[in-house]
């Protein structure tokens, strides 16, 4: 007879057997593991058993109970055989196989059933005692069996089930016996024997906690940052397992092979997160696997997910030309993808459509170059107000996008063009040409940027100085660029609602300006100093020679002479 463990295998409790006289019989059985062997996996099954004392018969046996078998031989068992007393003390396994390893009292024995594609290696401490081929694939484990003999005491812990590292089933008896149907008679013990907080190991669930849906499959966007959050607990008591380490992995060929995608450090609520960024479009299995340590075991949980085309942006600018004759519209964008890089070969299609038409009228399409940029030229029947609409297919590795922006067009009743150009509503434009006002409203979504780009004659823009904008009465800043006979002023909003502009045109002088009267005078005045000066001089030689007395013309003399004087 031995002395009583001093610690349990696995967290604080063991599950404890004993009987004292030959009438005693005491079993414990579990159920609900319900595990299918599948082909190319490994299955583990796991017991760890102490012996205290043996009397009658075999001191100790397990086995693992299928169903869904023809057979009841297939059931895996472990028996401890023999006396302690003799030399000839075994370990026997399965049905077919017996194992020459001797057994004493008073040791904990790690025992496994080590299963793949219909093949099982037995372990026993982690050494290899034997194999054989008794499991057939497709079966499912239903449950297990523990049982002492009379005059025996043993102690047991840590059932695990685990399939490619993953635990399917575990019972460390921290919950007592709530998890076993128990069989005994006579004075037989069946209970959970406490060795003291923190002894042993202990088992371990990780969680990935992930944006579920579609049948609870995870869906995250190539490119995108992508955060996978997870938890780890103590598998039975579902306390938090802190500063655990995690590797989280991905295959995208099913679950065949996986590549690395960041590890974490599980903080004091069992927390773990790592960003990701899905580098291809299809199916993905994410894994996240702990190894265990000193305290803890380790444990594997897996999910599946869909990774869809990335994001793409297109963008649309308007410019119009200021000459009725020869009216052009210049379209221009730029296609990009995952942190702007530009997508080339990108076919743009370019569509129209004007107020109360119910579809869209085919431009042209445009190929994005190189550098992602695109443009071409569009020659409209006549000025109005038109929306237009770049869109690009997408290719399967990026989604399909598109984007819109107006032009409205007035004349000013001559020769000129007036245009503005928005990616919002633009509304009411109007031309005052006595005022030289040109007005438009414009309407966006609550919250969202928006700017209107206003092409001018660059005679109604000699001026930056005299040149204003006036948004709901407000003077309003802007940007002002000029390219040959346009002037260009972007105007910024965020929109809150519409807006009253107002653009108070700075026009160049017409033939005459306002400076012309005065120089007429000027030229004016020169001529009849030229014709007055001789005849003044003249006059003057021949009133010396003359009394002094009135004469005709004397008055009309000393006029011209005040005027020279104002003159000069």
């Amino acid at each position: 007879m031995a002395s009583a463990p001093s610690s349990a295998i696995e967290g604080n409790y063991a599950l404890h057997m004993k009987t004292s006289a030959s009438t005693d019989y005491a079993e414990a059985q579990g159920s609900n593991i319900n595990v299918t062997f599948l082909a190319d996996k490994t299955y583990s099954l796991k017991v760890s058993v102490f012996v205290v004392s043996e009397g009658v018969g075999d001191p100790f046996s397990i086995t693992f109970g299928m169903s869904s078998l023809p057979y009841a031989n297939y059931n895996f068992g472990v028996r401890f055989t023999g006396s302690s007393s003799s030399p000839s003390n075994q370990v026997l396994f399965g049905n077919f196989g017996t194992g020459p390893v001797n057994w004493k009292l008073g040791t904990w024995y790690d025992l496994e059933f080590r299963l793949l594609n219909g093949s099982t290696i037995f372990y026993m401490n982690g050494t290899q005692i034997g194999s054989f081929s008794n499991m057939v694939l497709g079966g499912t484990l239903q449950g297990y069996s523990l049982s002492s003999s009379p005059i025996g005491e043993i102690y047991a812990d840590a059932i695990t089930v685990s399939e490619d590292g993953y635990v399917r089933y575990f019972d460390g008896f921290e919950n007592g016996l709530s998890n076993l149907q128990v069989l005994r008679s006579g004075g037989a013990t069946v209970d959970t024997a406490y060795f003291g907080k923190g002894m042993g190991l202990s088992a371990t669930v990780i969680s990935l906690v992930l944006g579920i849906c579609c049948g609870e499959l995870f869906e995250a966007t190539r490119g995108s940052n992508f955060r996978i959050d997870g938890t780890i607990e103590n598998a039975t008591s579902l306390r938090a397992v802190t500063s655990a380490m995690i590797t989280v992995e991905v295959s995208y060929d099913r679950g065949n092979s996986y590549s690395l995608i960041g590890s974490a450090t599980s903080d004091q609520y069992g927390n773990f997160s790592v960003y990701w960024n899905p580098s291809k479009v299809g199916l993905a299995v994410l894994q996240a696997v702990y190894s265990g340590n000193c305290c803890f075991l380790g444990d594997i949980a897996t999910t599946n997910g869909y990774i869809s085309p990335a994001i793409s942006k297109l963008s649309l600018s308007l410019s119009s030309s200021t000459s009725l004759l020869g009216f052009s519209v210049g379209i221009s964008g730029f296609l990009s993808g995952i942190d702007s890089a530009a997508i080339s070969n990108g076919i743009v299609l370019l569509e129209f459509t004007v107020p109360a038409a119910t579809g869209w009228s085919t431009l042209t399409s445009a190929t994005t170059g190189p550098d992602g940029n695109y443009q071409t030229t569009w020659l409209p029947q006549a000025t109005g107000t038109f929306t237009v609409r770049a869109s690009w297919a997408g290719n399967g590795i990026y989604e399909p996008t598109s984007i819109t922006a107006t032009l409205t067009s007035i004349s000013d009743g001559s020769k000129y063009i007036f245009a503005v150009a928005s990616n919002a509503t633009v509304s009411s434009s109007v031309y005052n040409a006595s005022a030289k006002i040109l007005s438009f409203r414009i309407r966006g979504l609550i919250g969202e940027n928006g700017y209107a780009d206003v092409s001018l004659p660059k005679e109604f823009a000699v001026d930056g100085a005299l040149l204003k904008v006036h948004i709901n009465g407000t003077d309003t800043p802007f940007q002002m660029t000029q390219s040959g006979d346009t002037v260009r002023l972007r105007i910024a909003f965020i929109f809150r609602n519409s807006y009253d502009v107002e653009i108070f045109l700075a026009e160049s002088p017409g033939p005459i300006s306002s400076s012309q009267p005065f120089l007429l005078y000027i030229i004016g005045l020169a001529v009849a100093v030229a014709v007055a000066v001789p005849s003044l001089l003249k006059l003057r030689s021949s009133l010396r020679k003359a009394p002094s007395r009135d004469y005709p013309g004397r008055s009309a003399l000393r006029s011209v002479a005040s005027l020279l004087r104002l003159s000069f």
